[in-house]
């Protein structure tokens, strides 16, 4: 008799109760062992069970089991059974029964190592065969796990656990190679252990029905309305679509018909830098004010004697008259290139802005810090006002992208784009747009690219000559020859003295040996060691007036 506390019900053998009357169920038992096996019940008995003293009537179920009575829990708990297993004895009413426990056979541990020398390609895993240090050489199936002090944080080589077939000694298992380089496995060597599988339990999968997933409400009033006018194909084929996609549908019908508020924010930038704020702000203005109503008003410039007594600042504006014009009713200075090819309209800037302008262009994150001329010339593409250099050298400093290069006379935008980058200030400035079609915009592009790129070889030309002619005046084109004296430039710096007040040519020193046109060895005197330099380094050494003494 086995006592297992796994079962529910008291299970017996058909020979134990072969000489009862076992009664037939109306009902189709099935009872499902510990490793997933279905066995049927062949009846049920109402047995007579003695343990120890006592004797009790319990109703089992007959089956085809292994052992020949199991005893369930349904018997400990009608029976007010108590199991002490720390004590291994079952308590009932008036006695103790002690239970034998099976013995358990330990399972040895044996290694598995390599049958061959194996090389493994790096990120890769291979199957590879190897052997188990054992004896005995009987088929079994096995486990194999990696080693517990493993491969993997010595070479970075990884065992996979793998369940196989060992036969003759010999077994496949799974390498793994973490590493970016092949790896070596020499023969014999250790790479996981083993253990046999008493028990392989294959699980089975049981066929499940398939779920017809129901349309949402509002899906069924669809496909309702929808029904008469389809084919009965095209029924099935709708249907399987909302089902497919209900998801995509409102859940809920309060979804459907809702209204939502919502508020439109229209982000164009601040509104003080409108175009009409500019032009309010000009008219407001004492020195720009006048002079932008006469404009609009289409009047003459009025003599010097009706303005003799305005500010320098008005003055300056009505000596630019002819220059000045409105465009979208702002006082603007229209400035042409010196071949008068190219015009530009620069917005008359009011007083009160020149603060913010600059500091938008120049120290903002679109300005870039330029210099004083850059910074300018940046401002003047879009503004000006009188007095802006002056204004303009109390915020700069030195740009990249957007400044004119020295040895181009360009910004790289001009000379990849065409035409100059567009600021943050210009779209908050409302800076004007010139409106032409699409081919005169290309071709007008395709004309200035190509003359900016001439201009930039042409300027990078003058300057490449330019700066050889500095440094050809310097060069020694002649070399020097072997026992000549020279200077050797090597400046030192020393903590606590100015760089200028100190020497920066040693020597004299001998030229020894003439290596190339330009690498020369060199020794200050005999004893002295050897140093090689450039001839860049060295200037000719003048031996001084025997009645002069060296300085």
């Amino acid at each position: 008799m086995i006592l297992d506390t796994g079962s529910s019900h008291t299970i017996v053998k058909p020979n134990i109760v072969a000489h009862c009357r076992v009664q037939n169920t109306d009902e189709d038992y099935q009872l499902e062992t510990a490793n997933g096996e279905v066995i049927p019940v062949k009846g049920i008995h109402l047995a007579e069970i003695r343990l120890g003293n006592s004797t009790f009537r319990q109703k089992v179920f007959v089956a085809d089991i292994t052992d020949d009575v199991l005893l369930g829990l349904n018997v400990m708990a009608e029976q007010n059974f108590i199991l002490d297993l720390p004590q291994r004895v079952l308590k009932t009413n008036n006695e103790e029964i002690i239970l034998n426990f099976p013995k358990i056979r330990a399972l040895p541990i044996r290694t598995v190592k390599a049958s061959e020398d194996v090389e493994i390609p790096p990120q890769s895993e291979v199957v590879l065969e190897a052997i188990c240090d054992d004896s005995t050489e009987e088929d079994e199936t096995v486990i194999v796990e990696p080693k517990s002090e493993n491969l993997l944080h010595h070479k970075g080589i990884l065992t996979g656990r793998t369940l196989t077939v060992k036969k003759n000694n010999q077994m496949f298992v799974r390498i793994m190679n973490l590493k970016d380089y092949p790896q070596q496995i020499s023969k014999g060597e250790p790479i996981g252990t083993c253990q046999t599988a008493e028990v392989v339990v294959m699980q089975k999968e049981v066929p499940r029905p398939a779920q017809t997933k129901t349309l949402p409400g509002p899906l069924q009033e669809i496909m309702k309305k929808s029904r008469p006018l389809l084919s009965p194909e095209e029924v099935l084929q709708f249907e399987e679509l909302l089902r497919r996609y209900a998801d995509v549908f409102s859940l809920s019908d309060q979804d459907v018909d809702t209204e939502f508020k919502c508020r439109r924010t229209k982000l164009n930038g601040p509104e003080e830098w409108g175009a009409d704020t500019l032009a309010r702000e000009q008219r407001e203005d004492p020195d720009v004010g006048d002079i932008a109503q006469w404009k609009i008003e289409g009047k003459e410039r009025p003599a010097w004697q009706e303005i003799s007594n305005r500010s320098p600042t008005f003055k300056g504006y009505w000596a630019l008259w002819d220059s000045l014009a409105i465009e979208n009713n702002l006082l603007k200075r229209v400035w042409e290139s010196p071949d008068g090819k190219e015009r530009n309209y620069q917005t008359i800037l009011p007083r009160k802005r020149v603060p913010e302008v600059l500091q938008a262009v120049h120290s903002g994150v679109g300005g870039g810090h330029f210099g004083i001329n850059k910074t300018l010339d940046k401002v003047r593409e879009r503004f000006y006002w009188l007095g802006s250099r002056s204004d303009v050298e109390e915020w700069c400093r030195r740009s990249y992208r957007s400044a004119v290069h020295e040895s181009t006379g360009k910004t790289p935008a001009s000379v990849v784009f065409g035409t100059e980058l567009r600021l943050p200030i210009d779209l908050i400035s409302d800076r004007p747009k010139k409106e032409e079609g699409v081919n005169n915009y290309i071709s007008h592009l395709q004309d200035r690219l190509k003359l900016t790129h001439a201009e930039v070889r042409q300027k990078m030309r003058i300057e490449s000559d330019r700066m050889k002619t500095r440094y050809d005046l310097r060069s020694n084109t002649g070399g020097f020859q072997v026992g000549e004296k020279v200077w050797l430039y090597n400046p030192k710096r020393t903590k606590g003295k100015s760089p200028k007040l100190q020497k920066s040519w040693e020597g004299p020193y001998t030229v020894v040996t003439r290596l190339n046109d330009v690498v020369y060895r060199i020794q200050k005197n005999p004893p002295a060691k050897m140093k090689i330099v450039h001839i860049d380094r060295l200037t000719p050494y003048q031996e001084p007036h025997p009645n002069e003494g060296v300085t």
